[in-house]
């Protein structure tokens, strides 16, 4: 994942969302805290598929 911790931490003192987009590299519990505590938004990260079987 990248680091994105810079990014909410400057988000939060220009913006207030009120949902959080992210793709599944933003997929980290730490991340939806953060974003949750820090932006006041619902995170809305898609999340990585685990064990999921090929068709």
């Amino acid at each position: 994942m990248v680091d994105a911790k810079p990014m909410v931490e400057k988000l939060s003192k220009q913006y207030q969302p009120e949902v959080f987009y992210g793709d599944r590299g933003y997929d980290d519990e730490k991340l939806f805290k953060l974003v949750f505590e820090k932006l006041g938004a619902y995170p809305l990260i898609l999340q990585k598929k685990i064990g999921c079987a090929k068709t």
